[in-house]
């Protein structure tokens, strides 16, 4: 009988273990193939999105060459002097006509991919039409109401696509005179986007829009003779990547996005156009090749599983007999083992209740352990006591170490376990007492810890706080005084400056007045300098009020722009400002206002000629959030780290190229701060920089008025004005 079990035993765990081990590899082989078949997956979609990058680069290109062929037939300087003279009235329209006619010819021979040129007059008037005609109804309306070029089209003419580039002409005085419409075959395009290569036999390129009339394809899809408007449903996977590619965005689609799609498209936009771009795959073909792989793997794997689990049965089988064997015996002197472990734990038991009763006694303990009567008589000292008072016993209550302790006695309760804890000093050693009664009986315990060390740590840190308090007060006077000594001399210097440049006391000549406004720039650096140091120094040291008021937000950024505007426009910038709605807000209007020009004008000074500085207000959870965007250098994350430090520069280098004393920034930091609020960057090297505040709409406590008062209008351009109450 025993035999019979011994070998069911032997047979299952046999059995488990071989299940056991096939489970496992195949679950591993699951995950494994899993995990390749993701990561193979992603890799032939990155594929694709990069071969759509490539191609909308090269359209990109293709567009900019275009714009270049127009910008160069444009700049025919006679031709557009003519058409200056003519807007001036000095020029016939006749004359102005033959001229343009002559020009044009000549500029449209200098290209094979231009079929045709309209000039037209800054009243929208036709002046001269050289090559294949282009009707009115395809000038672009909106041509007068940009001042860039605009590529529209393509549009159908004469049985072919072409593409209308609309070139404005400026006078010498910047005011638009004229427009050219440049007509230019698609030919060349329509090759780039047929271009098939390396997208195998489903794969092809797509160029179309996403119009309200329907889904246009501009040229014949893979193996079709003609794609019309309206033939690809909008809500196609085709039409549903035209969409979003037309409204500027970039992405992938396939079976996981977009329900039984057959195939998978990558899409992106066409920069300056409302035109998309498609990469469009069979989803079989594009992962064929994976899944052919996958098969290889998955047929490796499990015959290797099931290889391993035969080996495993096999030895399993002379090594289950041996345990069986040695069961009983095993099981025999498990249980001889217990009972001594049981015998054991007991043993410990009862020495580990010694010990507790043992560390109750206070003759072990490092520190003194005083224990007296009701009465205050002194009943017992342990060793520590005994070493660090002596005579304890004998003297009783008029010992300092006792002193006070009758009353505290008395206010005990028989009946009660309680406790008292003081603190004492006896010159050079302070103790912590613990005077404990013990319940129902006539013992008071008195534990004392020498707590010196921390007390004179205690006293060197207020010690060392009051000295660092003491400095900082000393510096912000200093920095207040000589902030007040110094601009009295620097606004005479800016003032007297000023009669000089304006020649109030006679003329100068040119070398003295570049002298005379380096000496005027360099003052108000100077100054700006000074009353930034001094505003820094009233925040730290708690001096810095605010004059609270309800505002428009509009009507303050309106106010900053029409400073700042002086600035920009030395840079051809034009600020852009976005808001859904006024909001009002509570706050300092004039630090608001600082707070808003030391960001534009940061953005500003770090953006390039033409570039981009965009001002939004928005409104969550009772706090107005601002954001100043613009497309400048940027800066990497170890730049951005000391950003807001007084005094940083990004670039210390003698030779840098933007100037600045490193303050605005520190400055308006701690402004955002005082209001309650808080500021930060997001920014990339190269890719430009947003800055981002927010202010609580609404102050709980009114800042009381100040009785000295500073104002610095140091934001207000080129004049300075100081005023001390």
């Amino acid at each position: 009988m025993e035999r019979d079990v011994s070998k069911r035993m032997q047979k299952s765990i046999i059995a488990y273990s071989a299940l056991g081990i096939c489970a496992i590899g195949l679950i591993v082989s699951f995950i494994s193939i899993s995990s390749y078949y993701q990561d193979r997956k992603k890799l032939e979609e990155r594929n694709l999105v990069q071969t759509v990058d490539t191609r909308g680069i090269a359209v990109d290109e293709y567009l900019s060459r275009l714009k270049d062929i127009a910008k160069l037939i444009t700049s025919q300087s006679e031709a557009r002097e003519q058409l200056e003279a003519y807007s001036n009235g000095e020029v016939k329209r006749e004359a102005l006509t033959r001229f343009s006619g002559i020009t044009l010819n000549n500029a449209m021979q200098t290209s094979e991919l231009v079929d045709g040129i309209v000039r037209i007059d800054a009243d929208g008037e036709s002046i001269v039409r050289v090559g294949l005609p282009i009707p009115e109804k395809e000038w672009p309306s909106y041509a007068g109401r940009f001042s860039g070029m605009i590529v529209h089209g393509p549009v159908s003419l004469y049985g072919e696509p072409y593409i209308i580039v609309s070139a404005p002409i400026f006078g010498v005085d910047a005011e638009r005179i004229g427009t050219d419409l440049v007509l230019f075959r698609m030919s060349a395009l329509q090759k780039l986007v047929k271009d098939y290569a390396g997208l195998g036999e489903t794969g092809e390129i797509i160029l179309g829009r996403y119009t309200t009339r329907g889904v246009e394809v501009f040229f014949p899809m893979r193996e079709v003779e003609s794609t019309p408007i309206g033939e690809v449903p909008k809500d196609s996977p085709i039409g549903f990547a035209l969409k979003a590619a037309s409204g500027d965005a970039f992405g992938m689609i396939g079976p996981d996005t977009f329900p039984n799609s057959p195939f998978v498209i990558a899409y992106n936009f066409v920069k300056d156009t409302d035109w998309g771009i498609l990469a469009k795959v069979d989803k079989d073909e594009l992962f064929a090749p994976i899944n052919r792989k996958i098969l290889e793997i998955g047929s490796v794997i499990i015959g290797l599983t099931l290889l391993g689990t035969c080996g495993m049965v096999l030895l399993l089988r002379p090594l289950t007999g041996r345990i069986i064997i040695h069961t009983d015996e095993l099981e025999t002197e498990i249980e001889e083992k217990t009972v001594d472990l049981q015998n054991e734990i007991e043993e410990r038991k009862r020495t580990e209740a010694a010990l507790v009763r043992l560390a109750s006694l206070p003759e072990q303990s490092p520190d003194p352990v005083i224990e007296t009567g009701l009465d205050g008589k002194v009943n017992y000292l342990n060793p520590a006591a005994q070493l660090q008072f002596a005579n304890l016993d004998e003297i009783g209550l008029e010992h300092p170490t006792l002193e006070g302790l009758q009353p505290i006695i008395a206010s005990f309760q028989s009946d009660k376990e309680e406790s008292f804890t003081r603190e004492i000093d006896l010159g050079s050693l302070v103790y912590v007492q613990k005077i404990c009664h013990v319940s129902d009986s006539n013992l008071i315990r008195i534990y004392m810890t020498d707590i010196s060390d921390r007390k004179w740590a205690e006293a060197e840190l207020q010690g060392a706080k009051e000295a660092a308090e003491y400095a900082n007060r000393a510096k912000s006077e200093f920095l207040t005084n000589m902030s007040h000594e110094l601009r009295t001399p620097l606004n005479a210097i800016i003032g007297f400056s000023e009669i000089l440049r304006d020649a109030i006391l006679g003329p100068v000549n040119d070398s003295q007045e570049e002298l005379i406004r380096d000496i005027h720039t360099s003052g108000h650096h100077l100054l700006d300098m000074i009353n930034g140091i001094l505003d820094l120094a009233k925040i730290e040291a708690g001096k810095m009020d605010l004059q609270l008021e309800m505002f428009s937000v509009e009507t303050a950024m309106a106010e900053v722009n029409a400073i700042v505007n002086a600035i920009a426009n030395k840079k051809q910038i034009e600020p852009a400002l976005e808001f859904d709605q006024d909001v009002s807000i509570e706050a300092d209007k004039v630090k608001f206002k600082q707070i808003l020009y030391n960001l534009l004008s940061n953005a500003i000074k770090f953006t390039g000629e033409r570039g981009q500085v965009i001002t939004r207000f928005s409104v969550s959870e009772n706090e107005l959030v601002t954001q100043v965007t613009d497309t400048g250098v940027g800066m990497t994350p170890e730049e951005q780290e000391k950003l807001f430090q007084p005094f940083m520069q990004l670039d210390a280098s003698k030779s840098r190229e933007y100037s600045g004393s490193g303050l605005g920034l520190a400055l308006t930091r701690r402004l955002v701060e005082i209001h309650g609020g808080k500021i930060w960057v997001e920014s990339e090297k190269g890719q430009g920089s947003t800055f981002q505040f927010t202010l609580p709409l609404s102050q709980l406590a009114k800042t009381p008025q100040p009785a000295a008062v500073e104002f610095s209008a140091s934001i207000h351009g080129d004049d300075t004005i100081l005023a001390e109450d």
